[in-house]
């Protein structure tokens, strides 16, 4: 799980904890890459999920969050060089609206290279589910999701909780708005699993995360390590 990959003299007043330099985001990417890991999209882990199929040896996922244009500038480069994808889950409302926050035009660019375009909610991390009313709940997922149907031409499939938090109504309107998938921001467990689809966890990569730790925990979170 990553935030932002982008120079921390650009980064403004994001939380340094969620500014990776994009030097130490290729930097990682290469040590993963020249251990063969490959990294697939948090649609085709639920697809291959809802289907019983295992995943090969040393595959991952990669996401980032918020929807801050340095998946695009920074961010995209990188990842076309090893040849990886990436979910980026985006709160639609603020696409075409706020400065440093990824355009239409560039949500299609990702899409067009293989890049899962995922819902964030409407507002993001500035709302947490949990405190919303049902009505208000529905209208944050959907009001997304809407969004960036209309931008990319596709409907997310998964979700990121704003802020991480979420509950059983919660999980119940993705359900119904045929979710196939939703993630988290860290547990006591991760193994994946379709009746767990709607509590996906996730590692967070930070600053201080050299390519070496984050390929040691990806050893040791592969299944049967």
């Amino acid at each position: 799980m990553y935030h932002r990959i982008v120079p921390a003299g650009l980064a403004g007043d994001s939380l340094p904890g969620l500014v990776v330099s994009p030097t130490l985001f290729e930097a990682q990417l290469a040590l993963l890459h020249a251990h063969g890991w490959h990294s697939i999209t948090a649609a085709q882990l639920a697809a291959d999920l809802a289907h019983g199929r295992r995943e090969p040896p040393r595959t991952f996922v990669i996401t980032i969050d918020d929807g801050w244009d340095d998946g695009y500038t920074y961010a995209l480069p990188i990842l076309r060089r090893f040849g990886y994808v990436a979910t980026y889950y985006v709160p639609a409302g603020r696409v075409d609206v706020m400065r440093n926050v990824l355009t239409s035009s560039e949500l299609r660019t990702l899409a067009a290279d293989g890049m899962e375009i995922g819902n964030h909610t409407y507002s993001g991390d500035s709302i947490e589910l949990t405190q919303l009313s049902p009505a208000q709940i529905r209208y944050q997922i959907q009001a997304g999701a809407s969004r960036l149907a209309a931008i990319v031409g596709q409907t997310p499939v998964t979700l990121a909780y704003p802020a991480g938090k979420y509950d059983a109504a919660i999980e119940a309107v993705l359900q119904a708005d045929g979710y196939d998938l939703a993630v988290i921001e860290g547990a006591n467990s991760y193994a994946e699993t379709w009746a767990g689809r709607f509590a996906v966890a996730r590692w967070r990569v930070t600053p201080g995360t050299t390519p070496e730790a984050l390929l040691s925990s990806l050893r040791a979170l592969e299944p049967g390590s």
